[in-house]
């Protein structure tokens, strides 16, 4: 091709025709200009496309990641739900003469959460440097908040439950003066002799749950329960509404 445009080159210049000559000269330039430009569309194409579908594939797995927080968080609403209704009935007592010692202790709310939003994929992606994605400016900035201001609020509200909980926990637990039994459903315990009788313990824990203190740590209590279940509700539907869109932006 060189050759054949070299060879017009010089017959227009032997027969002295040096205005065709330049008028040829600056079409080949720009046939050149354009055949650079055409070659940089398609290789910018063709950079854009791999940038697409790494973008997708980070979508993917985030959406994953999404899923199995609210499968998890789910649970635990569900959970958690459950623990507010009985401490809403033990608060609501006011004699506790039908209920044995045992099943007062299970209407105290001394489960806690070390849940945590699973963000392997977007620190993945931050740690490489990547700053946006793709043609999913949008998403993106959804992603974004999810990660640092959402879980970061969930994180927050989980610790401070984990921590009063905790306390509650070796208040009743350690500190009564009613004898244990079992603690996480098993029947362990009945192995065991123990020093009080069942009137006994029954009377202790009456004493312990009547008091002002314990009122107050209950109230208190059943309060994070609720402050928890509803950013556990409000991270389960910003999870889904990231899913949801995803689904819409990769089936586009």
């Amino acid at each position: 091709m060189i050759k054949f445009f070299r060879k017009i080159r010089q017959n227009l210049l032997m027969e002295n025709k040096t205005g065709k000559y330049f008028k040829y000269a600056i079409g080949e330039i720009v046939l050149v200009v354009i055949g650079i430009l055409i070659a940089l569309q398609i290789n910018n194409w063709n950079e854009n496309r791999k940038e697409n579908r790494k973008a997708e594939s980070y979508l993917v797995n985030i959406k994953e990641d999404l899923i199995l927080d609210t499968i998890q968080i789910n649970k635990a609403i569900d959970h958690l739900e459950f623990s507010i209704s009985k401490a809403t009935k033990l608060l609501r007592l006011k004699s506790f003469e039908n209920y044995k010692a045992d099943s007062l202790i299970n209407l105290i709310p001394n489960m806690y959460y070390q849940l945590s939003i699973n963000s392997q994929t977007f620190d993945k992606l931050i740690n490489s440097g990547v700053t946006e994605l793709t043609n999913h400016t949008e998403i993106f900035d959804l992603i974004n908040i999810y990660y640092t201001k959402q879980k970061n609020v969930f994180q927050s509200i989980r610790d401070w439950d984990m921590e009063e909980t905790k306390k509650d926990n070796d208040k009743i637990y350690s500190s009564s003066l009613f004898e244990i039994h079992s603690t996480n459903n098993d029947d362990f315990s009945d192995q065991f002799f123990f020093v009080q009788t069942p009137e006994q313990r029954h009377e202790e824990l009456s004493k312990l749950l009547l008091s002002v203190e314990s009122r107050n740590r209950l109230r208190n209590a059943l309060y994070r329960k609720k402050r928890i279940a509803f950013t556990f509700n409000e991270t389960h539907t910003e999870a889904k509404k990231i899913i949801n869109k995803i689904n819409q932006e990769l089936n586009d």
